[in-house]
């Protein structure tokens, strides 16, 4: 699937707690996730809640002003160098390549040099704790990992970073994380849900679209928007004139993929496989 895994967060009163997907209100459950108003309320909360992204990441901006670097930088619980790349929109193979170029920036200094570096911009919170990570990851011979969010997510990348993590680039093999997130207000500003999707690019064979079979549930191996046109579909039959007739589909308590909606024509699917 498009979609790894997924996260609810609730932010009630400042306070961050994760939530089942159950928890959620059913309102917020849609497939496209709401958008960060500005990149810059994406920024800021990530920023000061950088557990969305991993549990235990500390994170501080690239410089001052936000700009000229990667969005933000981190540090993980094993002292791992992590960079991130940000769009309020849709991530691209543009994003990927933009947050490969601050990667590489990372690579070329010593892994303390280039963290204490950015020291007077992290959230400290725990000062000793930030250090002996420091010192950790100096040890480390890793490439920094990346991590790119957006809101919605594109095939290609998808595509280009299963080939780069599939490929090591200089002797060392590549972390790339990509990210959707979502952010719906509730009340006073800045609490509300969070939701956090990892995607990955998944293989698989394509079925041709002749040989469907009524009760075929089919998804994209090549989709153009994971969060908004990954829903899988539940194959009907075929109408007289040769179209496929499917219906939508959701998911029940038990994972089960199961037919919805009204019944929809289309032409042929293309790059579809069974995944029920």
């Amino acid at each position: 699937m498009a979609i790894d895994s997924a996260q609810w967060f609730e932010i009630n009163q400042g306070k961050m707690r994760k939530i089942t997907v159950e928890e959620a209100p059913e309102e917020f459950k849609s497939r496209s996730l709401r958008r960060f108003k500005t990149e810059g309320q994406m920024t800021e909360l990530l920023l000061e809640r950088p557990d969305v992204i991993e549990n235990g990441l500390m994170v501080a901006r690239s410089d001052s002003a936000g700009s000229g670097g990667a969005d933000l930088i981190g540090i993980t619980l094993d002292g791992q160098i992590l960079v991130v790349e940000m769009k309020r929109g849709t991530i691209n193979t543009s994003t990927l390549g933009q947050a490969f170029g601050y990667a590489l920036e990372a690579e070329k200094w010593p892994k303390n040099g280039y963290l204490l570096s950015k020291m007077k911009y992290w959230q400290i919170r725990d000062i000793g704790e930030l250090c002996r990570r420091i010192d950790n990851g100096a040890k480390s011979n890793a490439f920094p990992v990346i991590v790119v969010v957006g809101n919605n997510v594109t095939g290609s990348i998808l595509e280009m970073a299963k080939h780069m993590t599939e490929n090591s680039f200089s002797g060392k093999k590549m972390d790339i994380r990509i990210l959707s997130v979502g952010f719906w207000e509730k009340g006073v500003e800045g609490d509300g849900y969070v939701c956090r999707r990892i995607h990955k690019m998944e293989n698989g064979q394509p079925v041709n679209w002749k040989e469907l079979k009524q009760g075929d549930i089919l998804q994209s191996i090549n989709w153009l928007d994971t969060d908004g046109c990954d829903v899988p579909y539940y194959v009907v039959g075929y109408a007289e004139d040769g179209q496929t007739i499917v219906r939508k589909t959701r998911r029940n308590k038990q994972g089960k993929i199961l037919p919805c909606g009204e019944e929809m024509l289309l032409p042929f699917l293309v790059n579809y496989k069974r995944v029920q």
